[in-house]
């Protein structure tokens, strides 16, 4: 199932329905929410964008990528948690071998914003580089190039 498109493209018509596309789509702005703020910010925003959607649902349902646009109405309702500095939380205690000393949650917090949505939306979630280009609203080469530039300091810092 790809990220910004319905299951159903039909139900983004005047005649969709708003629960089945909410269901849908805060599934898939939470993952990316998570990836990019933390799991702490991820479910308010996810909250507010839905509610988001609720009120402007007559615009809605009639854009061609609404969850590309739902995803953008976050990021700029995110920036009140930024202004205040706080720090981003991944949801459980990383899984490792005892021998292990690497944390992959401290070393996604090494990455960019965009790089750990990108490596985490391609490998985490399995979407393509073109799923997730929509949904950041970006070109598929920008995708390729933070994913592999996110790859690359993963194994810098997890070696």
């Amino acid at each position: 199932m790809g990220v910004p498109q319905l299951s159903n493209p039909g139900e983004a018509t005047p005649s969709g329905s708003f629960e089945r596309f909410s269901a849908e789509a805060s599934v898939k702005l939470r993952r990316v929410f998570a990836s990019r703020y933390g799991v702490d910010v991820a479910d308010d925003l996810t909250s507010e964008v839905i509610e988001h959607a609720w009120a402007n649902w007559d615009q809605l349902r009639t854009m061609t990528n609404p969850i590309g646009f739902l995803y953008r109405v976050g990021c700029s309702k995110a920036r009140r948690y930024h202004r205040w500095g706080r720090s981003i939380h991944f949801p459980v205690e990383p899984v490792r071998p005892p021998e292990s000393k690497v944390d992959i949650f401290l070393a996604l917090r090494r990455l960019t914003r965009d790089q750990r949505v990108a490596v985490l939306a391609v490998h985490g979630f399995g979407w393509s580089y073109a799923e997730v280009a929509e949904i950041l609203d970006t070109t598929e080469a920008n995708v390729t190039n933070h994913v592999h530039r996110g790859l690359t300091k993963l194994r810098i810092h997890l070696s």
